[in-house]
């Protein structure tokens, strides 16, 4: 039954479970009488005095006799099920573990997902970690395989939380969890579009690649140094993300926005520094230098995702002090 309106496999999981526990019953009704009963009554003499305990073991024996039972058919088994249970021609794989059903209860729709932003937050830390092995030369095939595909996989989330958020919407909310609502739908768009800058910087190293180009040392330096400061802010917000009352989102937003405005500078003046050695020849030709514009661009793309998200949770905060007041 909890799986009616769900997906095919869910309704295969509850077609094979179902089935294990009716065809092993089916197997072992005919030993209960001559084989089970007697075998507990031997193992358990005092058993009047201690229902429990032989009732315990005659359960486990029924689970472990059962799954013996089905191990040698397991594949036919599962063949079986799929031909009760057929995929649906236009159904999609969820990638996500959001649950409709649950939309009755805004609370607990909401906090699943805030569970799935805390999963893009983290892919979006690991693609940070994969880019800059990358740029420093230490990255490999299944590095930017890996960048491709994480993408590719955030994408599909944001898109469903999008749809379940509007779901949940469509039903009666407070006007607190209406806010959250939209701020949960805000981080998703937020982190999405971090996702997206990794692959754009990876297309960015191939055309270095392809055109036979290679950043110098300086500039691998200057690109690395702008990373790290970027990560480090990332950091910093991501972790204010998963733990709540993180201090660096107090109602004084100002040393987000400090650090932010820091660091926006910072690629300012790289940028113009990188922008100086334009048509100095050597390390200084118009496409290399082109090309590490367009990498500091993408770096502080992503500086100013990470501030709207520290402005969203800040906001967030200060709507639930107001509430509590």
């Amino acid at each position: 039954m909890a799986a009616f309106n769900s997906t095919a496999e869910a309704k295969r999981a509850a077609m094979a479970h179902t089935l294990f526990n009716v065809v092993g019953a089916a197997i072992l009704i005919p030993l209960f009488l001559p084989v089970v009963i007697p075998l507990a009554k031997a193992a358990f003499p005092s058993y009047a005095s201690n229902i429990p305990a032989p009732m315990a073991a005659v359960h486990t024996f029924f689970n472990v006799a059962t799954t013996l039972v089905f191990l040698p058919f397991v594949g036919r088994f599962a063949r079986l099920v799929e031909r009760i249970v057929p995929a649906k021609s236009k159904e999609t794989p969820k990638l996500t573990v959001l649950d409709p059903r649950i939309n009755r209860s805004p609370a607990i729709a909401l906090d699943q997902v805030s569970r799935e932003i805390s999963f893009m937050a983290s892919s979006d830390a690991d693609l940070l970690d994969r880019i800059r092995k990358i740029l420093a030369g230490d990255g490999d095939d299944a590095d930017e395989a890996h960048i491709v595909k994480r993408e590719d996989i955030l994408d599909k989330v944001q898109r469903e939380i999008s749809a379940f958020i509007g779901t949940v919407m469509t039903g009666r909310l407070s006007s607190l969890e209406s806010e959250r609502a939209r701020s949960l739908l805000r981080l998703a768009d937020e982190f999405e579009s971090i996702s997206d800058v990794a692959p754009a910087i990876l297309k960015t190293v191939r055309r270095m690649r392809d055109n036979n180009l290679e950043m110098s040392g300086y500039s691998k330096s200057a690109i690395l140094s702008v990373h790290d400061r970027v990560a480090a802010f990332a950091g910093s917000v991501s972790t204010a993300l998963k733990a709540e009352g993180s201090s660096i989102l107090t109602a004084d937003f100002s040393p987000i926005t400090a650090e932010s405005s820091a660091i926006r500078q910072f690629i300012r003046e790289t940028r113009q520094r990188q922008l100086s050695r334009l048509g100095g020849g050597g390390d200084g030709a118009p496409m290399r230098v082109l090309i590490e514009l367009d990498i500091l661009s993408a770096y502080e793309h992503i500086r100013a995702c990470y501030e709207n998200v520290a402005e969203t949770l800040a906001g967030g905060k200060k709507r639930e002090t107001a509430a509590g007041r």
